[in-house]
């Protein structure tokens, strides 16, 4: 019986190819556009998450004061120790600096990310000494650490300790091999050391990244925080700061806060992405919505056919499983399409997006977006189609009847599209 309906959904789809190519290259644009910004969306919002613990982890930031309205991730260093102290609701902090250097590679100039820290950031963040020795950490140290995907790629699989390199035309020994992160972080590095930058309350060079323990409130501790502004961050020795109140950000939405500045030249903002993925579900609405309305209207051109296949013994069940496989081929080449478009586009995508994941990650999440469209648009197509497959077999016995309804159908349909 499958094969039977096979074949007559086929045969229906090359008797009517137009409309069948309209309606899957429709529905195939609006799933590629939105299988690709759903996933960028996905990807923009995970930021950090790899973190132990990371739904615990917040970035201490502060007002700016010198752009009303905006914040600012630069603290002074002691403000990581003076809010472990003084706030019991904070198991863990974190103090660091991340900056951007220019390592010279043979005869060319590489960026990359120098991690300035101390054990705080070690321990917080669960980064591992691989090899070698703990040296970069001193103060008015010389010597570096380095990440091992950094050190494959410029040593390959020779051993990294001991050798020179020059970062911001400044000699620096490499001491140690260190677990780096991926780049989907915010706070991404090759390279530990320089350890020796302002220390005291007159500096804001660092990040601060708190871990609360399990149960504490963020508003609350928030609120006591800005209750009692410490003194040393509204005034230093140049002067009153500016600064007077305490924001706490999850570590995970920090990527994608407007405030939040990027080392690279992004121009694309979240709310962007956003309008991007709700233009692709505005797409496939218009697009299932217009095939949708043509195969209701197909149905109802192949009335005396229905009424033939209700005399010859077919159960309504049969023909509404006839009618849903015609439809199951439209979604199942349009989601095939939809693919072939998104093989053809992610080259281009990645590297506008800058994102660093294997292919095989992106096919799959973009699959599993398209397949829980597709199951959705087939269970709000089954009500229409059932409807006007008992409506078509009345209308075939009395001239006219339905005919109304299914004019209402049409146009209503084209209402839905012009608006979208």
């Amino acid at each position: 019986m499958t094969t039977h309906y096979l074949k007559i959904a086929f045969r229906n789809l090359i008797k009517y190819k137009t409309q069948s190519v309209i309606s899957m290259l429709g529905l195939a644009v609006g799933f590629a556009c939105f299988a690709l910004s759903a996933y960028w969306i996905h990807y923009e919002m995970t930021y950090d998450a790899f973190h132990q613990d990371a739904g615990r982890m917040y970035a201490v930031r502060v007002n700016n004061s010198f752009e009303k309205g905006k914040l600012t991730h630069r603290i002074p260093h002691p403000l990581g120790q003076y809010l472990k102290n003084h706030y019991p609701e904070i198991e863990e902090y974190s103090v660091f600096n991340i900056r951007l250097c220019k390592l010279k590679d043979n005869d060319k100039w590489l960026e990359v990310n120098m991690a300035s820290s101390d054990s705080t950031f070690m321990q917080m963040m669960n980064i591992k000494v691989l090899d070698g020795n703990t040296n970069f950490m001193l103060r008015e140290s010389q010597e570096v650490a380095i990440t091992q995907e950094m050190a494959t790629q410029l040593f390959g699989k020779e051993s990294p300790l001991g050798k020179e390199i020059e970062l911001d035309r400044k000699k620096k020994k490499i001491c140690a091999v260190v677990s780096g992160w991926s780049k989907h972080s915010s706070f991404h590095y090759a390279f530990i050391g320089d350890t020796n930058y302002g220390r005291g309350w007159d500096f804001h060079l660092f990040n601060a990244i708190v871990k609360l323990k399990k149960g504490a409130e963020v508003k609350a501790l928030t609120h006591k925080m800005n209750q009692n502004f410490p003194d040393e961050m509204k005034k230093n020795a140049y002067g009153e700061t500016g600064i007077t109140t305490f924001f706490l950000t999850p570590l995970t939405s920090l990527h994608y806060d407007k405030d939040f500045p990027h080392q690279n030249d992004v121009i694309i903002k979240f709310n962007h992405i956003v309008y991007f993925s709700v233009v692709g579900i505005l797409i496939i609405i218009c697009a299932f919505v217009n095939f949708l309305a043509l195969f209701v209207n197909r149905i109802r051109s192949r009335q005396k056919e229905m009424a033939l296949r209700k005399v010859n013994g077919a159960s309504n069940c049969s023909i509404i499983a006839l009618l849903l496989t015609e439809y199951a081929m439209i979604l199942a080449s349009s989601i095939l399409t939809g693919m072939l478009l998104v093989e053809i586009l992610l080259p281009a995508f990645i590297n506008y997006a800058g994102i660093v994941l294997s292919r095989s990650t992106i096919y799959g999440e973009s699959l599993a977006y398209i397949a829980g469209i597709s199951i959705l648009a087939s269970i709000v197509a089954t009500v229409p189609i059932y409807l006007f497959q008992k409506r078509t077999l009345q209308s075939s016995l009395e001239t006219g009847k339905g005919r109304q309804t299914g004019n209402m159908f049409r146009k209503g349909s084209m209402i839905v599209q012009l608006t979208v």
